[in-house]
């Protein structure tokens, strides 16, 4: 009889015509024979339904449909851990791509591993073509300790310097038990960063185990609703209510200096948004108070480029704030966001 795990792969998906159907025959096609597929369609308007219908013909897939909205995608999230009937569990996107062999990687480091709650892989950035434009990366400083398991103080450390630049959502796989122990996604409390809010907790309690290779094509649009509100956020980022509600249970000597630089670009981001925008008072109050922070904490965060980046962008800010020229203000933050490698304008003028 075999001892390998049986696996839940669950796809929460709202209208997600354009490109599940990529994302279930990569999904058909894993090399892990112990698992069940289901789709949790969100109340989906489009061909999504037809779509599943579909595959479901030659696949044993499950398509749990909600006749009812539900608002939030977390909720779907969670859902989907209920509806599971697997203890491991894997929560992929509706429009990536996976390796076929990630899923028995993944069930392979949780057999090994039995004390490890989740376990993520790294990701090629795709766009909507499919054409890889960047990638993952576990930071060096994980990468320097050569293992696959690591704890809380690890973890954390490392996001607060890379701002969690290598925990990739869509490539995770959870234990159910573990869920059910400490609860699902918390938007209530996070917002739109709820995934770091949940992998924190999770890595609380249990260790977390990353396999350093990318087995998932991470697809990223200028027309993702998560893409689109990030790129215009004029509140507070949901990241750094994360790193304030766990830092004081970590040893962060050291590492504040990046918390800080954060805060800095939180406030250069959310000053040249509201600016683009054309609210100048709250855009110039918060350029102000970036340089303030900067000049305050300069010994320390001088040598954090994102911190002396944003630094820059809000003394410049600040004096094209005092100009009556909304053209020449438009222009400044078009040119700041080619600067930031977008190739697109992302923020609505």
């Amino acid at each position: 009889m075999s001892q390998e795990p049986g696996v839940s792969i669950c796809v929460p998906v709202f209208n997600g015509e354009e490109f599940l159907a990529e994302t279930l025959d990569s999904i058909v096609r894993q090399t892990y024979p112990h698992r069940e597929i289901i789709v949790a369609d969100n109340a989906s308007t489009d061909r999504t339904p037809e779509i599943v219908k579909t595959f479901m013909r030659d696949h044993p897939i499950r398509h749990e449909r909600s006749e009812t909205f539900l608002e939030l995608s977390e909720e779907n999230c969670n859902r989907c851990i209920n509806l599971a009937q697997n203890n491991l569990v894997c929560i992929y996107h509706d429009d990536d791509v996976y390796e076929p062999d990630i899923v028995a990687r993944c069930a392979g480091v949780m057999t090994e591993h039995p004390e490890v709650g989740a376990v993520f892989t790294m990701a090629r950035v795709i766009d909507e073509r499919g054409r890889e434009v960047s990638r993952y990366r576990l930071p060096g400083e994980l990468k320097r300790l050569n293992k696959t398991v690591f704890h809380l103080d690890e973890i954390f450390k490392a996001v607060l310097k890379n701002e969690n630049s290598f925990l990739v959502c869509p490539s995770v796989m959870l234990r159910k038990s573990v869920i059910e122990r400490l609860g699902g996604w918390e938007h209530e409390h996070y917002r739109f960063t709820s995934d770091l809010g949940l992998w924190f907790k999770i890595a609380r309690d249990y260790p977390v185990a990353i396999i350093d290779e990318p087995l998932v094509r991470y697809r990223i649009s200028p027309q993702q609703g998560s893409q689109r509100i990030t790129r215009e956020r004029t509140e507070r980022d949901g990241y750094l209510k994360v790193i304030e509600d766990f830092m004081p249970q970590i040893n962060t000597d050291g590492f504040e200096k990046y918390y800080w630089a954060s805060c800095i670009k939180d406030l250069g981001f959310r000053a040249l948004n509201l600016s683009a925008a054309g609210n100048i008072p709250e855009s110039r109050t918060l350029a102000r108070q970036a340089i303030k922070e900067f000049w305050k904490r300069a010994r320390d965060v001088w040598s954090i480029r994102r911190a002396v980046f944003w630094f820059i962008v809000s003394l410049f800010l600040s004096g094209i704030n005092a100009l009556p020229f909304g053209g020449l203000r438009r222009c400044y933050c078009s040119t700041v966001v080619r600067l930031l490698n977008l190739k697109k304008k992302v923020i609505a003028y």
